[in-house]
C-alpha cells in the first residue's frame, strides 16, 4: 500500500491497481474451480462477493492515495478539510477486507459439509458459530 500512497496516482497507476484486482479475482476463480463440494451457483456467488470486495478495495485505495498525496503536499488545513473523507476511504478498505475474511470463513465452513452445499444452511451454521463465539 505504501508504494501506491507515496507515488502519484496517474491513470496508469490506477489502471495497474484495478488490473491487479482483476488478476486476484481470476486467481480466486481458478481456486474455486478446484473446489468440488460447492454447486456452480454457490461458486458464482462466492466469485461475485470476492470480485466486488476486491474491486471496491482497489478503488478506495486509489481515491485514498490520491487524496493523501494532496493532503501531505499542502498546508495543515488539508488534514482538517479532508480527514473525514480519508477516514471513510480507510474504513471502506477495512470493510472490504472484512468481507474477504468472512468469505474465507464461509468457504471453510462449507468444506465441512457433506454433499451439496446449500447457501442457507451455511449461513445458519455461521450464525450459530458467531453466536457461540460471542457468548462468554
Amino acid at each position: 500500500m505504501t508504494d501506491s500512497v507515496n507515488g502519484e496516482m496517474s491513470p496508469e497507476r490506477v489502471s495497474r491497481i484495478l488490473e491487479d484486482a482483476n488478476i486476484a479475482t481470476a486467481d480466486f476463480t481458478d481456486l474455486l474451480n478446484k473446489i468440488d463440494y460447492a454447486s456452480p451457483e454457490t461458486k458464482k456467488l462466492w466469485r461475485e462477493i470476492y470480485s466486488n470486495a476486491s474491486d471496491e478495495r482497489a478503488k478506495a485505495l486509489c481515491l485514498y492515495a490520491d487524496l493523501y498525496r494532496h493532503v501531505i503536499s499542502g498546508d495543515q488545513s488539508g488534514h482538517v478539510n479532508h480527514g473525514k473523507t480519508m477516514t471513510m476511504y480507510l474504513e471502506r478498505m477495512s470493510k472490504c477486507n472484512d468481507q474477504l475474511l468472512r468469505l474465507a470463513e464461509l468457504i471453510e465452513t462449507a468444506s465441512s459439509f457433506d454433499g451439496e452445499v446449500d447457501g442457507d444452511s451455511i449461513y445458519d451454521q455461521i450464525q450459530k458459530e458467531s453466536v457461540g463465539k460471542s457468548s462468554p
